[in-house]
């Protein structure tokens, strides 16, 4: 199977490092990095001849693992063959201790049902649906990730390296039947390197056993670990990022580690902006380490992290600045940046952050004392909850009543790991021991710096603590040494560990739209409806649209209202049709409708348009002056994963 070109260079080149570094934690993390900056170098090369095709890519990655292959069967070395029994003796330690037993086991057993669900389960997220995996399609049919013509410009100027992997998976397999899988390797990614991270921190081996475990029972961790989202992805560049800096902190500017330190800066910034806020308090960190390690030289390192990072973006850089006239962009659609910033705004954006990790997932008094101290808040520091200078435009703040069923992968909090991680910073401010590992403290501050500044420039959203997720995950470390810290109080410690399975295992087995268990699941519905999962009014409304299209037609037109699921449309259009079929969007109202007028655009003339608009239509049936036919969607009353407030309303306009 052709999909194995991606794993057997990861084993190989794996296995040739372990060897290197006598280290396996090490070596999966390098090996990660190496294998971001090789699809971004294929996928971009690919591009410029539009050469993304199935066998380009065959050949691209057949090529490198043969190289790597040839480079580890060279290897002479005798440690190779140390690798089973290195593991072994590792597992012989744990397993002497039964303390290791439960945490070990629980990380194993969350970790393999995320990655049953990401197998098994299509992608049915809301985003996934309107752009991630849109990009990957068009870039697919036009054989390279150049821009296009679209209605939805967010599938442009966002950073692309999640769908670039998704790309690589849907070509080799033919489907999108892998598509959750990098989601859940980041997971796992994640779960290895904060460990490096807790040991670079000082953490023994509970600390380091525990910071993983920790961080696998993030809530929104383990619903995103089984999606198509790309939260997760840019979670393992930062932890990367940290690790290294680390390195360099303790272990010298090597030339190696700063390449690595650079090399993870720009494949975050690759994947999402969110990593422009993020990654702050750690490039100021590593300016720091260089100014006082090579003073008048400082420059050169600092130059070089730089350069390595533009290098992994110029492509999206000058794919958008051609098009739009800036390398980082909105568009020029939406604001996602405070339109006032002073300590009022802070503070309000502080607080309605947080209450995003205060729900319980059942009806709880709680959850209104929660929103009722926000109002307080704000009242005291003179600013609206809902102030539109610094609140998505069409939202509202407020602490809902959730049931389980509607904690999705955009709305789902953790409450547990926010307490976890205030209690940490209190032991790190009160207990002296602690206090004075200034590795730890800076570390700790560095996050807490990387959250106030997401809160200072961005404006509030009800789904924001998806955006969270890397934050959670780097706080990781710091809980697994505050908890290893706090051994001499074992009950507290493990009540904690305990209740973080506790919460965790159901959330795995139960994910909202994608469930092992609870009917309809993953087993008994058919794949087409597991697309539609939590938002099941859309099937028919988009099976019928489908079907009124001549089958004979191969140019399929799309005129898409803002924010509309467009993926569906794919999949149901190459259901039905054994000839290859194009669709590409047509009367365009936005900087990138001058692309239209380009090649290889320009020579695309559908026989039909599909129109999904937000609007709720006239419910005539047919328009006999147009021939348009209107099949009418009735709204919903409340948002669903960041939805507009109506459902898209298909239309199907045929053309001469």
């Amino acid at each position: 199977m052709p999909i194995f070109l991606l794993l057997l260079p990861l084993i190989f080149e794996w296995l040739y490092l372990r060897d290197q570094e006598n280290c396996w934690r090490r070596s999966f993390l390098l090996t990660g990095i190496l294998f971001g900056i090789l699809l971004t170098a294929i996928t971009e090369f690919l591009t410029l001849f539009r050469w993304l095709t199935f066998s380009s890519v065959v050949i691209a990655w057949g090529g490198i693992t043969l190289l790597l292959g040839l480079r580890y069967g060279r290897s002479r070395s005798a440690k190779f063959s140390s690798l089973p029994s290195q593991l072994a003796n590792q597992m012989k330690g744990i397993l002497r201790h039964p303390v290791y037993w439960f945490p070990l086991g629980s990380l194993v057993v969350i970790t393999l049902i995320a990655g049953l669900v990401a197998i098994v389960a299509p992608p049915n997220t809301w985003d996934v649906m309107t752009y991630h995996l849109p990009r990957v399609v068009h870039w697919m049919q036009n054989q390279g990730v150049m821009h296009y013509p679209t209605s939805y410009l967010p599938q442009l100027y966002h950073g692309p390296f999640s769908e670039f992997s998704l790309t690589h998976l849907y070509l080799l397999s033919d489907s999108d039947q892998l598509v959750n899988l990098p989601q859940w390797s980041a997971m796992v990614g994640c779960l290895i390197g904060i460990s490096l991270v807790a040991q670079g921190l000082g953490a023994d081996g509970k600390g380091q056993l525990w910071a993983a475990l920790v961080c696998a029972t993030i809530p929104m961790g383990i619903f995103q670990a089984s999606g198509a989202k790309n939260d997760y992805i840019l979670a393992f560049w930062l932890v990367g990022l940290a690790y290294h800096l680390l390195r360099l902190q303790t272990q010298g500017m090597t030339f190696l580690d700063i390449l690595l330190f650079g090399s993870c800066l720009g494949l975050a910034l690759f994947t999402k902006g969110t990593a422009y806020l993020f990654s702050v308090p750690f490039v100021i960190w590593f300016a720091g380490i260089s100014i006082k390690q090579h003073r008048q030289r400082s420059w050169q390192p600092i130059l070089l992290v730089l350069l390595i990072a533009i290098l992994i973006n110029s492509g999206h850089y000058l794919r958008n600045f051609d098009l739009f006239g800036t390398p980082i962009t909105t568009g020029g659609q939406e604001r996602y940046s405070n339109e006032v910033i002073n300590l009022a705004s802070l503070v309000s954006n502080v607080v309605r952050n947080l209450s995003l990790h205060t729900l319980l997932p059942f009806d709880s008094p709680s959850n209104q004392w929660v929103e009722q101290s926000a109002n307080f808040i704000h009242r005291i520091v003179g600013i609206a909850p809902n102030d539109p200078r610094v609140t998505w435009q069409g939202t509202q703040f407020f602490v809902p009543m959730l049931a389980t069923r509607q904690w999705t992968e955009d709305l789902i909090g953790n409450p547990l790991h926010l307490l976890l991680i205030l209690l940490s910073l209190v032991v790190l401010t009160v207990s002296p021991k602690i206090r004075n590992r200034t590795l730890l403290m800076g570390y700790s501050s560095a996050l807490v710096g990387a959250f106030f500044l997401f809160c200072l420039l961005l404006k509030w959203q009800p789904w924001h603590s998806r955006l969270h997720l890397p934050l959670f995950v780097l706080f990781a470390a710091p809980i697994g040494i505050v908890l290893a810290h706090c051994w001499n109080m074992r009950l507290l410690v493990f009540s904690s560990l305990i209740a973080l399975v506790v919460w965790a295992v159901p959330l795995s087995l139960n994910h909202p739209s994608r469930s092992l268990l609870s009917p309809p699941n993953v087993f008994t519905n058919s794949r087409i409806s597991l697309y539609f999962q939590g938002n099941e009014r859309l099937q028919q409304a988009y099976t019928s649209v489908v079907n009124s299209v001549d089958p004979t037609c191969q140019n399929i037109g799309l005129t898409l209202g803002p924010d509309i699921w467009e993926y569906p449309i794919w999949v149901l259009m190459k259901q039905r049709s054994a000839e290859p079929i194009r669709i590409a969007h047509i009367n365009v109202q936005n900087p990138s409708a001058r692309l239209a007028n380009e090649e290889p655009y320009n020579r695309f003339v559908p026989c039909a348009n599909v129109v999904l608009t937000s609007s709720t239509p006239n419910p005539a049936g047919m328009d006999a002056d147009s021939g348009r036919r209107s099949l009418m969607l009735p709204s919903t009353q409340s948002k669903i994963e960041g939805s507009p407030a109506h459902q898209p309303t298909p239309v199907i306009t045929p053309r001469a």
